[in-house]
């Protein structure tokens, strides 16, 4: 059963105590100095909110043996992000060799021995694979569902698009059906994702602290962003041949194959130019913070369009902080299009979007007509007001002609 081991302030005394005794008594306060920015972090910051949170993917019987501190793990896996690493297993063999990071973490160090660690509410080091049961906690993975299925391959595309051109929606009218079966259905909450648990300890540890503290701005009028970036992955866009096919020299096999990675596929890179094989990442950040702060993330297949994750997202985001107002949303020209202007509308946010200069009109600036005070259109060569000749209902523009 998962409980808090000991609070945050006992987590503090036992840091200090145990620095102390293996930097300070032994005059290595060098140690300490260089890495004051990360004990600083770490300090402050109270993760006990874990606990509650994760209660559910834990076994509620009292018997076996205890689970490892949740708390020191997450915390243990910030400081692996801080200090650049990404590999568990070198991570495992960085906290059983330097005893800052075990203490900083909240674990004894392996050096220490367990005669006197008797009466230290603090849990030993932990494994590699305790590590990897914690993130499948954390993101409350299903194993059988997120087992790699066979699939075909998907070739690598060649037409290229332009320079800080966003590739072309592969389903046109999707945005707005989608954003019509939101309005729809608005009181519903969308199906959890494989993020739905991180954006929530995001929430919970981070955004509402970061609120009290008034670092990310005003509640009732809290300016946002969003945007995606693309994520390759390591793995093979080829897969593994699990058929008996007999090729001879040049021939290609149609049958299924297993990826490490089923779920990735080619996007286009528009600042880089070439195309990539991974996910694309969509995250929310606050205008107002002077580090522009995350509140919510989201990972997507990088084939798909971002004006159509903008629309999950934004759901998301309202549904996620019934306690916030959110006042104005700036996104790029991918996300210029009428239905996600009505989404904003809705949510009563003003959109502030990069017009597309592949889909925009005639402009106030253009060389045949030029606005009045009022918005009508005036023909510069003829030097009279165009007719107004109805509505474009689906796209929303009014219809002008030059006189006869």
């Amino acid at each position: 059963m998962l409980t808090v081991k000991f609070s945050h302030a006992q987590y503090q005394n036992f840091v200090q105590s145990f620095l102390d005794k293996f930097f300070i008594q032994t005059n290595q306060q060098i140690t300490l100095q260089k890495r004051s920015s990360l004990i600083t972090k770490i300090w402050s910051i109270d993760l006990t909110g874990i606990v509650p949170l994760l209660q559910s993917t834990y076994s509620k019987s009292t018997q076996g043996a205890p689970p490892k501190d949740a708390v020191a793990l997450l915390r243990s896996l910030i400081i692996m992000i801080y200090t650049n690493e990404t590999s568990i297993s070198n991570w495992v063999k960085t906290l059983q060799s330097e005893p800052f990071y075990a203490i900083l973490s909240g674990f004894i160090p392996a050096c220490y021995s367990s005669r006197k660690a008797e009466g230290i509410a603090a849990d030993p080091l932990p494994g590699v694979g305790t590590f990897y049961d914690f993130m499948d906690r954390l993101i409350r993975k299903d194993k059988i569902l997120y087992k790699s299925k066979l699939r075909k391959v998907k070739r690598k595309p060649r037409k290229k698009q332009k320079k800080n051109q966003k590739m072309n929606n592969s389903k046109p009218g999707v945005v707005e059906r989608l954003v019509k079966r939101v309005l729809k259905h608005d009181n519903s909450r969308l199906p959890e994702s494989i993020e739905s648990s991180l954006n929530t300890i995001l929430k919970e540890l981070f955004v509402l602290p970061s609120l009290k503290m008034g670092i990310l701005g005003e509640p009732s009028k809290l300016n946002i962003a969003g945007d995606g970036t693309c994520m390759p992955t390591q793995a093979s866009p080829y897969g593994k041949k699990v058929c008996n096919c007999k090729l001879k020299p040049g021939e290609k096999c149609d049958c299924l194959r297993k990826f490490t990675d089923p779920s990735a596929t080619w996007g286009w890179d528009s600042f880089n130019k070439q195309y990539y094989y991974g996910h694309t990442f969509h995250g929310f950040t606050a205008c107002d913070s002077f580090y522009s702060l995350p509140i919510h993330i989201k990972f997507v297949s990088a084939a798909r369009h971002d004006s159509v994750t903008g629309v999950y997202a934004l759901k998301e985001l309202v549904d996620l902080y019934p306690e916030i107002k959110f006042d104005s949303a700036a996104f790029d020209s991918a996300y210029d299009t009428n239905a996600f202007y009505l989404l904003c509308l809705h949510y009563g946010i003003k959109p502030i979007i990069d017009l597309n200069s592949r889909s925009s009109k005639l402009s106030s600036n253009s060389e045949f007509v030029k606005l009045n005070e009022n918005g009508i259109p005036h023909g510069l060569l003829c030097g009279h007001q165009l007719r107004n000749w109805g509505i474009i209902s689906k796209e929303f523009r009014h219809k002008w002609l030059f006189p006869v």
